[in-house]
């Protein structure tokens, strides 16, 4: 009974959400979609010639569609019922931060955005559009086509370079505040250089993969593995090698994406947002006695007294970059796992619904489409992701936002769970 209680009580919540912040929601999703469609439109046009201003300018794109996302979720912020703030509490204890200007929330929670964009693969999407696009404006000169996605040293190069042209842009705002656009600059500097790290991971761990197929460990390994198969069919039956080897594919194939993306990636989400309304610990208590704060220490203190500056700035960056964006991620499902199991399942199963309905709405949208020529079909594309996304994306923000304040008014213990159920009554009555 509690768990359907406060099943219906979380997706009431996301509905009141999406109706009182619909008018930002709308906005910021537009910004981003916008800026995405036209940064892939001209990425493709830009053709072979220009390959890497158009990669370039691919990724740009995706970081923008991030940042219009994590703006979604600011904008929701004035409407929570708990404002977003536990009780006043000590700095080591977990708290919101009432004060955070959109450039802190920029700065602060992009990167682990991006980060969680690429390693989920969720960028395979975005390649698969622009090859689309590229397909639909050169046909099918491969040689024509603006793709540079594969080498995964070009975007450890592009990486490199957008975090150095970021720190230099860091420099330079000790004596100019970040304002207008030279913080929007070091924002998409900031969000290149993470994509582009992550994508090149991705990439090279597919490469050693591979690779590794290739090698004898790997048919030494699938030697191996046919043995224990063959002795287990000898001590228990000859049915059971076949059991074990669906089991094992069942596994790989289905329940590691399941847990993945249907568990561990609506959890990130959450946890983000979390970090965009500012729930965190104090960063220096995360670190304080670690062996990461030992090794920046040693490390700045061997390079403080040099000459070797370079090497300072590359530390204290990296360190301040931890502290500042990464821990409070990790914080942040700490949050989400005191909030207890009931929350967790009722977040879940309403992401999932989420989901389910999004997909039984584009697929509504293709049947009523009808069948198109190809040329149309790929016209008719924007607009299905267009209609699908000015109702699904800023529920899905509506969700994430109502989660965390559930997460918030029962990790504080400040009462908010009581009101909240008033609340409910009065609506309902």
């Amino acid at each position: 009974m509690r768990t359907a209680e406060e099943l219906a009580l979380l997706a009431g919540e996301t509905l009141s959400l999406w109706l009182r912040a619909l008018p930002r929601l709308v906005f910021w999703w537009g910004v981003g979609f916008a800026v995405h469609e036209l940064a892939v439109l001209a990425a493709a046009a830009l053709g072979a010639e220009h390959r890497i201003v158009a990669t370039i300018i691919f990724v740009l794109g995706m970081v923008a569609q991030l940042v219009a996302l994590i703006m979604m979720i600011h904008s929701v912020r004035p409407y929570l019922i708990t404002g977003g703030t536990g009780p006043v509490a000590p700095a080591t204890s977990p708290r919101a931060d009432p004060q955070r200007s959109t450039h802190t929330v920029l700065a602060t929670t992009l990167g682990p955005f991006l980060a969680v964009y690429a390693v989920w693969g969720l960028t395979q999407a975005e390649v698969t559009r622009l090859v689309s696009t590229n397909l639909t404006l050169h046909g099918a000169a491969v040689t024509e086509w603006s793709v540079h996605l594969t080498d995964w040293r070009f975007y450890l190069v592009l990486a490199a370079a957008a975090w150095v042209l970021r720190r230099a842009l860091g420099w330079f705002d000790r004596r100019r505040p970040p304002r207008g656009w030279p913080g929007l600059l070091g924002h998409l500097l900031d969000g290149m250089s993470v994509l582009a790290t992550f994508i090149a991971a991705v990439q090279l761990g597919r490469d050693l993969t591979a690779w590794l197929s290739t090698r004898r460990v790997a048919q030494w390994w699938l030697d191996t593995w046919q043995a224990a198969l063959t002795a287990l069919g000898d001590w228990f039956g000859p049915r059971v090698p076949a059991v074990v080897q669906a089991a094992v594919d069942w596994v790989w194939a289905t329940g590691v994406p399941a847990l993945t993306h249907q568990v561990a990636l609506p959890l990130m989400w959450l946890a983000l947002t979390a970090t965009v309304f500012g729930w965190r610990i104090g960063a220096r208590s995360l670190t304080r006695g670690t062996r990461w704060e030992a090794t920046v220490d040693r490390a700045a203190a061997r390079t403080g007294g040099t000459g070797w500056a370079p090497v300072r700035w590359a530390v204290e960056g990296a360190g301040a970059d931890l502290r500042d964006k990464w821990l409070p991620v990790l914080h942040s499902l700490r949050l989400i796992a005191a909030a207890g199991p009931r929350f967790v399942g009722s977040y879940l199963v309403l992401g999932a619904a989420l989901t389910g309905l999004a997909l039984g709405w584009d697929w509504l949208l293709l049947v009523l489409g009808g069948p198109l020529p190809a040329e149309s079909a790929q016209a008719y594309a924007p607009v299905r992701r267009l209609l699908a996304g000015l109702v699904f994306a800023p529920l899905q923000v509506a969700l994430w936002a109502a989660a965390f304040d559930r997460g918030v008014a029962d990790t504080t213990g400040a009462g908010w769970r009581e009101a909240r159920l008033r609340r409910a009554a009065r609506v309902g009555d």
